[in-house]
């Protein structure tokens, strides 16, 4: 059975200083207007035995520093006795400081009185010190806990950016295998059927498409790079599928600098490729469309068959393979945009549609790093 430990943090040195000053000002700011009221300073040493007092306090808070130290983490049974005689200690120390400050007064200022050295008297100073020291530690407490709460949160942050970073490069540099080699076998099945100037047509489309992959950097692009990057992408697919596949793309010109996630789209236009007209024989129509929907942006990807139950039910975008792509889609959205970070599936007639819903956030020219690989990209094509 594990040793239950006390899970204790102790503050930065600069946090205990600044938590127990504000604690001791607070006990003097509250104390010094109570007993001026009361009547019970008369005197200038008398007055001044309320600042002392806080003083010599302070000057042994530096001892429930140490014992914060001393406690973190050891086991319960030596961590509680532990700090419960470390706070007797200090409260001790505090109590003889303030009446050793009493003492000195008196014998400076002769119309100052000698405190009161009375056992209860002793006794109430020390347990309100006692009392006073206890707040301090859990002053420390709090203040160290809601740090390392504040840098787990900043880890966890750093994570969820590391791990949407890694699905981006593995989006990059790993893409489907199917994909390169069905390009690649296309491409030398042209060469063998002597159609040299479509292979090379294809081949300049490839190397276009990674290279325009390779070149994006940051997080997000324009509207408009991303539609270029996946047109290519189609482009090459196009090769395989030659006129049985029809293509649109239906994006505003309001919307195409609307900022969206690096390839947020290509799982969607993969699954559609793959599943809405690989799975047929007949033609197939493929849409993109984009546009704004009060403060959202609205993408869609759906495919068709032009010829009715050509489409078999439960393939193409919204069942694709065990729907990683999709749950992936999702998690990714739901990290960047929260609640407001949506992707919608559904079963249409004869095909299938999905439809993601972003908040809607045009980029300046600066803010997107990928642009001039993307511009280039699409002026090539």
């Amino acid at each position: 059975m594990l040793e239950r430990r006390l899970n204790l943090a102790a503050p930065s040195r600069r946090e205990a200083i600044q938590l127990s000053l504000v604690l001791w000002t607070a006990v003097v700011c509250v104390i010094a207007p109570a007993v001026l009221i009361a009547g019970q300073v008369t005197s200038v040493g008398e007055f001044l035995s309320l600042i002392t007092g806080a003083i010599t306090a302070l000057l042994f808070a530096t001892l429930l520093y140490g014992l914060t130290h001393i406690v973190s983490g050891r086991p319960l049974w030596f961590a509680i006795p532990m700090g419960l005689v470390g706070l007797s200690v200090t409260a001790i120390l505090q109590m003889i400081g303030d009446y050793a400050g009493q003492y000195l007064l008196h014998a400076i200022f002769a119309e100052h009185r000698m405190p009161d050295t009375s056992p209860q008297a002793v006794a109430l100073t020390t347990v309100i010190y006692w009392a006073l020291s206890a707040c301090n530690i859990v002053l420390f407490w709090i203040s160290a806990t809601s740090r390392r709460l504040r840098d787990s949160e900043a880890e966890l942050a750093h994570a969820q950016i590391s791990a949407l970073q890694a699905q981006i490069n593995m989006l990059r540099m790993q893409l489907n295998p199917h994909f390169m080699c069905n390009s690649l076998n296309t491409v030398s099945s042209l060469i063998l059927e002597g159609r040299h100037a479509e292979a090379n047509r294809m081949a300049e489309q490839l190397a276009d498409f990674l290279r325009g992959v390779m070149d994006v950097e940051g997080d997000e692009v324009r509207l408009r790079n991303e539609l270029a990057t996946i047109e290519s992408y189609i482009d090459v697919e196009a090769m395989r599928f030659g006129s049985r596949l029809h293509v649109e793309v239906d994006a505003a010109d309001e919307v195409r600098d609307a900022a969206v996630p690096n390839f947020i789209l290509q799982p969607l236009v993969e699954n559609a490729l793959k599943y809405g007209v690989e799975a047929v024989t007949g033609p197939v129509s493929l849409r993109l469309s984009a546009r704004r929907d009060a403060r959202d942006l609205m993408l869609v990807v759906e495919n068709r068959a032009e010829q009715p139950g050509a489409v078999a039910t439960g393939r193409g975008v919204v069942t694709a393979g065990h729907g990683i792509g999709l749950n992936n889609t999702r998690a990714r959205l739901h990290m960047l945009f929260g609640d407001r970070g949506v992707l919608e599936t559904r079963e249409q007639e004869g095909g299938f549609r999905a439809t993601i819903r972003i908040p809607f956030n045009a980029l300046a020219p600066a803010q997107d790093p990928g642009a001039a690989a993307r511009e280039d990209l699409a002026m090539q094509r």
